[in-house]
């Protein structure tokens, strides 16, 4: 596989991911649809929604949550942008192991407190962005030029 449309992918993968992070904070949620509030309302509060002092709070937690996600995608990007775009190592691990750590960490936490919605909305979808990167994005940069 050849590096640059790898790269334009991770860097789209990544814009994409920052702006929908702050469309977090924008909505208070993190879908528009109430899908993911209305999911979290049955599995934790036994309810088909939210009541709207809980609404409050989840539309504060999302704010850090989605600042700092934009924060990491911003990262991601200027990492692929230069450094990956450089065929440096570096820059392929830095980006698929923290993005693992990620995935492994939520997906278990998310299992533990029975919270498998999570896992499917975001988890696995966010895997999916992924993997063209997690597979090919080393034979990329150890192509010949």
């Amino acid at each position: 596989m050849k590096l640059e449309p790898l790269n334009k992918y991770l860097k789209f993968v990544s814009a994409f991911m920052a702006i929908f992070s702050l469309l977090w904070i924008y909505f208070g949620s993190l879908d528009p649809f109430g899908i993911y509030d209305n999911l979290m309302a049955e599995k934790f509060f036994g309810r088909n929604e939210l009541s709207l002092e809980e609404k409050k709070v989840f539309q504060f937690a999302v704010v850090p949550l989605g600042a700092t996600s934009a924060a990491f995608f911003v990262l991601q990007y200027l990492v692929a942008h230069y450094a990956y775009a450089n065929r440096e190592r570096w820059a392929y691990n830095a980006i698929v192991i923290s993005f693992l750590f990620w995935f492994f960490v939520d997906t278990i936490c998310s299992i533990y407190h029975g919270a498998y919605f999570n896992v499917f909305l975001a988890n696995i979808s966010a895997l999916v962005l992924m993997l063209p990167f997690i597979l090919f994005g080393k034979k990329a940069i150890e192509a010949p030029r």
